[in-house]
């Protein structure tokens, strides 16, 4: 929390946005995991699985930095990102 401090005004507002919105997308699938909310528990499992996947890229976005870093490993890590995601929920879906 010291480095978030140590930045500017713009910074920590936007740091602790996107960690609220981390905090209420947990807390989304947890409700939709234990109460199946959508019915359909294959199908809920697929939404906490986008869910999680959104988390993996606000995460590496605005507390990893990704967005300051080279196009080169934007590429890479957003690639990796998508293809982790469409694999595990294709896998899921799929079987």
């Amino acid at each position: 929390m010291v480095l978030i401090e140590t930045r500017s005004g713009t910074t920590k507002t936007t740091a602790i946005v996107v960690g609220v919105v981390l905090a209420v997308l947990t807390a989304g699938s947890y409700l939709l995991g234990i109460d199946h909310l959508l019915g359909f528990s294959r199908l809920a499992m697929a939404v906490i699985l986008v869910v999680a996947f959104v988390k993996v890229f606000l995460v590496t976005q605005y507390f990893m930095d990704i967005r300051h870093s080279p196009t080169w490993l934007k590429l890479i890590v957003h690639g990796w990102t998508i293809l982790t995601a469409g694999i595990v929920i294709g896998l899921y879906v799929g079987l």
